[in-house]
């Protein structure tokens, strides 16, 4: 794992060195990767090691503390700031608060009170990074799981398990088109359920998957959804009127290459 990097800015050296040698920055997995005497050196710095946490004084030449945070919250709103200052006033307080600062720290600093907010912010990074891998590896998953999920979805709209809202939200989440499909076709090759003890599991199988691929380059699958159900039935949403024709096409095809005879039955759809 990385760690993490922590400027510090502070117009006096003094400052600087007492926060940077109070801390044993290994201990919590961080590096201080620079020091700045001024806003814009701090704005500079800070974008180039794209840092994880700043402190910061408010009080500095050339570029105050406050105008330097805003421009690196701009360019890293992750960054965690402190605000590290020698005034105690409320128009401070109140700007740093508007930045969303972890906390506002007045000289002289007491090491016991920095080491604590210090290990506050580890933790604060630790949970974030960590809530960021494990919202990737759901995203992976679901993308992996993405077909069987579908197939589940209208699985259970078939059965008549979803209220309409949910079925709105499930076509959302499946990246499919929000307007509810239009037609509903369900295929069946009949001999796939006889006894029949010349054909291989296997060979059946491989029939299921030409007759799914006819499907899907007659029809076309932009608009469509097509899905095996636990029956053998094939099943088919579509967004856009499929005419007779073209299903009758469907079975002159597989009729025609495979020596196969399926049959077909569709409905349009009527959701309040």
């Amino acid at each position: 794992m990385r760690k993490w990097k922590v400027l510090i800015a502070d117009d006096e050296y003094i400052i600087r060195d007492g926060i940077h040698s109070s801390i044993d920055w290994e201990k919590f997995n961080m590096e201080v990767i620079g020091e700045a005497e001024d806003g814009e050196e701090a704005v500079e710095l800070a974008i180039e090691h794209q840092i994880d946490i700043l402190l910061v004084d408010l009080n500095m030449p050339i570029m105050d503390g406050l105008e330097a945070m805003e421009e690196i919250k701009e360019q890293l709103p992750n960054c965690k700031m402190v605000v590290i200052s020698g005034y105690d006033d409320f128009r401070y307080a109140q700007a740093a608060l508007r930045l969303k600062v972890e906390d506002y720290l007045l000289k002289p600093i007491n090491p016991g009170k920095l080491e604590e907010l210090i290990m506050d912010l580890k933790q604060k990074l630790d949970l974030e990074v960590n809530q960021k891998k494990y919202i990737k590896q759901a995203a992976i998953q679901i993308k992996r799981n993405h077909v069987q999920l579908r197939e589940r979805f209208f699985q259970d709209w078939i059965a008549g398990q979803l209220a309409n809202e949910e079925i709105r939200e499930q076509l959302q989440f499946l990246h499919l088109p929000v307007a509810l499909p239009t037609q509903y076709l369900v295929i069946k090759w009949p001999d796939y359920h006889l006894n029949q003890t010349f054909m291989q599991e296997n060979d059946r199988q491989l029939y299921l998957f030409a007759i799914e691929n006819i499907v899907k380059e007659m029809i076309g699958s932009e608009k469509t959804v097509i899905f095996w159900d636990q029956s053998h039935l094939l099943n088919v949403c579509v967004w856009e009127q499929l005419n007779r024709e073209l299903l009758t096409k469907i079975e002159e095809v597989v009729q025609t290459y495979f020596n196969l005879t399926i049959y077909y039955h569709m409905e349009d759809i009527f959701i309040q």
